[in-house]
């Protein structure tokens, strides 16, 4: 008794298969259709690239749809092929798995594939008489129920570097079909009032802000939440003196030039409303529709609140820049706060540079124990802060060392500061209603900020003087001889 081969697909592809059908079920917009398809083709049936042509108006085929490298969607994405040169592909290409193998597909015409310079890539498979050539390709075509062609599904570059196996070309398949069915759904709801009237419903509820914009920059049309947030927003122009764009964004206005006059499939930029506590992070979407195979005649706007998003964003930020125990700049987080303040000094101003580090504080960890020591680092780092003027970077480099930049009038006024440091630590501190005798050395190295290039040499020079502190009895201050204003 003979046994047919059935193609066995692993966990990650059936769930791949899975998320793709969800994808699918939960919109109707083609363009998103098309996209989704393509993606599930590069990362569920691991291929390099895909492509997907449709059938325009006058029976060519035109690619919609790409996914892969950049210089893919460069290479193929609004071209048009003739009909008859696609059946002309399909006449020489051989059956494969239930697909259509192309093998020379590299000196043909048709927009369905595309070959790589990667040559690297085709000798690690040399050898194999498996091996995925050059102009190979891969094509699944697709038709409605009418048994009519509506599109073309080709992949290329298989990862594996092989002719695919049966397991593979199912996969294809399956995404194919899919694909076939959302194609035909779509085309078939376009030709309904229907499907206005779940267009209304869905686009007038939705949570997420959406207005329809045309060639100009005018919202023709708006859904009622984003009415009730930006009720005198128009137009794009509006829009952009509302918000505050960031990321390198440019805004409503070039997103929609991007859509209109680049042919972009789409435009993203995220922007920001209010202030502080008040603000609100926007991620805006442009993508223009109208027919697939022709000129976007209208964009769609969507804008998605992402402040919760950008608010861990920010403290996931914070967290990697400052030292969890006592709130101060951590190593990572100086550099960036170091050139700020270069960046806003006066020329004439005099940048002190405060090398710190507490005398006896060993002794407490070995006396009071770890715990009583950091409640010493947390004063510590408090006690450093409030002697300082607000625009002064404090870090802490680790263990008991702390740094401390800032900006002064005078060499006098960078004196002071090593001075305050001193005193604000010269009485000890107090942590469980028992006295601990720590009190802090200072080195000081400060210069005409005019004069600074970068702060590595004051730095050196501090740490020579809070050397010559601590030499000379501790809880003290000492001066660099060098580069001082």
């Amino acid at each position: 008794m003979g046994f047919v081969s059935q193609p066995v697909l692993s966990l990650r592809t059936v769930e791949g298969l899975v998320d793709l059908a969800r994808s699918l079920a939960s919109t109707t917009d083609l363009q998103t259709v098309l996209d989704t398809v393509c993606r599930a083709l590069v990362d569920v049936a691991d291929f390099g690239s895909a492509a997907i042509n449709l059938v325009t108006d006058s029976g060519d085929l035109k690619v919609v749809a790409v996914a892969g490298p950049p210089e893919v969607g460069e290479a193929l994405l609004g071209l048009e092929a003739p009909r008859h040169e696609w059946d002309a592909e399909f006449a020489a290409s051989v059956p494969h798995h239930g697909l259509l193998l192309s093998k020379e597909s590299g000196e043909s015409s048709v927009a369905g594939s595309w070959t790589s310079d990667d040559t690297e890539w085709f000798d690690r498979t040399a050898d194999d008489p498996r091996a995925w050539k050059p102009d190979y390709a891969l094509f699944v075509p697709m038709s409605d129920s009418a048994g009519e062609m509506i599109g073309v599904v080709s992949v290329d570059m298989p990862r594996s570097g092989l002719v695919p196996e049966l397991a593979q070309a199912s996969t294809v398949e399956i995404v194919a079909r899919q694909a076939e069915t959302a194609i035909a759904a779509a085309r078939t709801l376009a030709r309904t009032a229907l499907n206005e009237r779940i267009y209304r419903l869905a686009f007038d509820t939705a949570a997420t802000l959406t207005a329809i914009a045309e060639v100009g920059g005018a919202f023709v049309d708006a859904n009622r939440a984003f009415r009730e947030a930006l009720p005198d927003v128009t137009d794009a122009a509006a829009f952009d003196r509302a918000v505050t764009v960031h990321d390198g964004g440019r805004g409503m206005c070039d997103a929609l030039d991007g859509v209109f006059g680049r042919g972009a499939p789409a435009v993203t930029f995220v922007a920001e409303t209010g202030r502080g506590g008040d603000a609100r992070w926007f991620r805006v979407t442009v993508r223009g529709i109208g027919g697939v195979a022709s000129a976007p005649e209208r964009a769609v706007c969507t804008i998605v609140d992402i402040s919760f998003e950008r608010r861990e964003q920010m403290r996931h930020r914070r967290d990697a820049e400052h030292d969890p125990l006592t709130g101060l700049l951590n190593r990572r987080g100086a550099r960036g706060a170091m050139d700020a303040l270069l960046g806003r000094v006066a020329p004439d101003a005099v940048v002190a540079v405060l090398a710190c580090d507490l005398d006896g504080f060993k002794a407490v960890n070995d006396r009071f124990g770890h715990h009583v020591g950091d409640e010493v680092l947390v004063q510590t780092a408090q006690r450093i802060r409030s002697a300082q003027s607000d625009d002064a970077v404090a870090i802490r480099l680790g263990g008991d060392e702390f740094l401390v930049i800032t900006e002064c009038a005078s060499r006098e006024g960078a004196e002071a500061a090593a001075e305050a440091l001193v005193e604000a630590l010269r009485c000890g501190v107090v942590v469980d209603e028992r006295l601990v005798p720590v009190t802090i050395s200072v080195g000081l190295a400060a210069a005409q900020s005019a004069t600074i290039d970068g702060l590595s040499g004051l730095m050196d020079a501090a740490d020579r003087a809070l050397y010559d502190a601590k030499a000379a009895g501790r809880t003290r201050w000492a001066v660099s001889s060098q580069a001082l204003a």
